[in-house]
């Protein structure tokens, strides 16, 4: 598989992961990888710390999922799809995520 040459990190609160290498590691592993489909409001209480591009965000393409991470046993993140999900909350539709368990994200997290 070819692998991706361009970094691409998510940070918030004191946390961080290797966007770029979590879309690999997800790409090789879909088979052990849940995908949930989810509604988007979940997501309300973090969403005003994102930088959201409207018009960007009216692009994007709401059938490609979004990562969520378990960062701490029993706490998720969002930390790929903020725009498309962003797009799938105005349009009132729901959105497919992968979800990595706390033991899968750890190989990409910077705390």
């Amino acid at each position: 598989m070819e692998q991706r040459n361009e970094e691409q990190y998510f940070r918030l609160i004191g946390y961080g992961w290797d966007v770029g290498a979590i879309l690999d590691y997800i790409e090789e592993n879909k088979d052990n990888i849940v995908l949930t489909e989810q509604d988007p409001n979940i997501f309300n209480n973090l969403i005003g710390f994102i930088g959201i591009e409207k018009e960007y965000a009216m692009t994007t393409d709401i059938s490609k999922p979004g990562i969520i991470v378990e960062y701490k046993p029993g706490e998720h993140m969002l930390i790929d799809g903020w725009h498309r999900t962003w797009k799938a909350k105005n349009e009132g539709k729901k959105m497919n995520y992968y979800l990595l368990n706390y033991e899968q994200q750890k190989p990409f997290s910077a705390v």
